[in-house]
């Protein structure tokens, strides 16, 4: 649940933010429940898409690729100057983003009704890019600094569930306890000239990545729309594709 204390993430309830490891488990937990579902269900869209190159390992196994640089990329890509060469974490790349709704409620019972169904799921991809880079202050120990990136969903390849593309920005560094924290924010854009149902409406998301920077195993954390709706909270994965671009 949020809170200003947590920022709606999987942090401890007393605002230093640290990872509070026991939320993060429920979050693995019920995604990989619901994915390993997923992917035994037969239901795809499109017939010649494969589930198992949207869903990793990763996204099942608890500790699969849970250490830093683990991350390889199937394309290669030089580095960007000039804050690339500065970013740690290898944002700069295609990434793909999991929500599974109403993690929260079993059963899920409310009214009105919630915005989605309980354990839905929705997939987007994403292409990111490093806009900035703050040096890490003296005082951080860990020595990784704060990188700020944006992002445009790839319409082209709307994917499960995915009814609108958005633009993507947020921030990645470390948190108090030296782990990776990562901060989204999307805003929906057009798709084909139809109007927005509500501008104003955004979503935010905040996770750990868990291995730290670079890792294969990505990030896990919770989403929910803003201004904050408790009907629209649910678990996030977020994990690189490739450091390339299928797009722009």
């Amino acid at each position: 649940m949020y809170t200003e204390a947590n920022r709606g993430g999987p942090f401890h309830d007393d605002g230093s933010l640290k990872v509070d490891w026991e939320k993060l488990e429920v979050v693995q937990r019920v995604l990989a429940a619901r994915l390993q579902a997923f992917v035994n269900e037969d239901r795809s869209p499109h017939p010649d898409e494969t589930k198992n190159s949207i869903i990793p390992d990763a996204w099942i196994y608890e500790f699969h690729g849970a250490r830093p640089n683990t991350f390889v990329s199937p394309t290669v890509r030089e580095r960007e100057a000039p804050f690339d060469a500065q970013d740690p974490y290898n944002i700069t790349g295609t990434w793909i983003l999991c929500l599974c709704y109403q993690m929260e409620r079993f059963p899920f019972r409310t009214h009105p009704p919630p915005r989605y169904p309980e354990g839905q799921l929705q997939f987007s991809k994403f292409e990111l890019r490093v806009t900035g880079v703050e040096p890490a202050p003296a005082s951080e120990a860990s020595g990784l600094p704060t990188v700020h990136f944006s992002g445009t969903e790839d319409v082209t390849q709307l994917m499960y569930g995915a009814m609108h593309p958005h633009h993507i920005k947020g921030t990645v560094g470390p948190t108090a306890d030296g782990e990776v924290r990562w901060s989204l924010v999307g805003v929906p854009g057009q798709l084909n000239q139809q109007p927005l149902v509500d501008p104003d409406m955004q979503w935010k998301s905040e996770g750990v990545q868990i291995g730290g920077p670079n890792s294969a195993r990505g990030v896990i954390g919770n989403a929910f729309m803003w201004p904050i709706d408790e009907n629209s909270n649910c678990a996030m994965a977020l994990r690189k594709e490739k450091d390339t671009f299928d797009f722009n």
